[in-house]
């Protein structure tokens, strides 16, 4: 694309008023073209920034890599992240959003598309997400007991295993929508305003929304995840299919070393060497 918009500009004949009106034309044609492409170009930009701890992503064929720098890297469908008890992460979502992983926290993407999907099996999480309707794009956070469907706001969410339990929150701005079990049955929807919150388990029966209490503790997160989306907006720029492969190799070099003498060993000695 690059190619064609350079020959348009050194190589298109300009020598009268219809004939730079062409030329513009033809331009803009182009660019619009390329929009499209960018537009249509299947999955969505998703990464990952280790802030601190211990952080690691696991993908869906089992390959491991621990984060030790405070690189961005890109995430595929499988991929599940989990920080320890001292590990935090943020995922970037293109420009137009961030969830923060907070300690102790397990969470896989499920579906990378424009119809986003997150499960949550572990662990608590706080969002800023840009207006998803004007992009045509959604966001869901599943956990075992139930789904949250965002629509643009700030978030947070936790599921409990102790207690099968999923609790959502929004903060200053936006709504989001609880359901029950996996499925969106809008005749169980509980619908969560700004400076509210709710919870449920599997055994719920009534539910009740409530003002923001037990999320205040992630406030301080929240405005840290704000900041860090502005930073991020400023720089960010779609890995290309070439960059996207090279930093996934980055990502796990370590780990393909490691496997790689494992099976080493296994040819030379017959037994697994630790």
């Amino acid at each position: 694309m690059k190619t064609l918009l350079i020959l348009f500009v050194f190589c298109f004949p300009v020598f009268g008023q219809n004939d730079i009106n062409q030329y513009k034309k033809m331009l803009d044609q182009a660019l619009k073209m390329q929009e499209s492409q960018n537009a249509s170009s299947g999955a969505m930009d998703i990464r990952i920034e280790r802030i601190g701890g211990n952080v690691k992503v696991i993908t869906s064929y089992e390959e491991e890599a621990d984060l030790t720098d405070n690189y961005q890297y890109p995430l595929e469908a499988g991929d599940t992240i989990k920080t320890g008890y001292d590990g935090y992460a943020n995922i970037y979502i293109n420009n137009i959003g961030v969830i923060r992983l907070e300690r102790n926290t397990e969470l896989e993407i499920t579906e990378p598309s424009n119809d986003m999907v997150f499960s949550l099996s572990l662990g608590s999480v706080v969002s800023k997400m840009e207006s998803l309707n004007k992009s045509k794009m959604s966001l869901k956070i599943k956990t075992p007991s139930a789904l949250v469907a965002v629509r643009g706001t700030e978030f947070a969410a936790e599921y409990s295993k102790f207690q099968d339990e999923t609790s959502a929150a929004v903060f200053d701005e936006g709504e989001v929508f609880l359901y029950p079990g996996e499925n969106e049955d809008e005749t169980k929807a509980i619908k969560i305003t700004k400076n509210s919150e709710t919870s449920l388990t599997s055994s719920s029966k009534r539910v009740k929304v409530t003002k923001l209490s037990r999320f205040l503790k992630y406030k301080r997160s929240l405005t840290e995840t704000k900041k860090n989306l502005i930073a991020h907006k400023k720089k960010w720029k779609k890995f290309d299919n070439e960059h996207r492969q090279k930093f996934r190799e980055a990502l796990f070099k370590k780990n393909v070393g490691q496997t790689k003498q494992k099976k080493q060993n296994i040819k030379n000695t017959g037994t697994l060497k630790k």
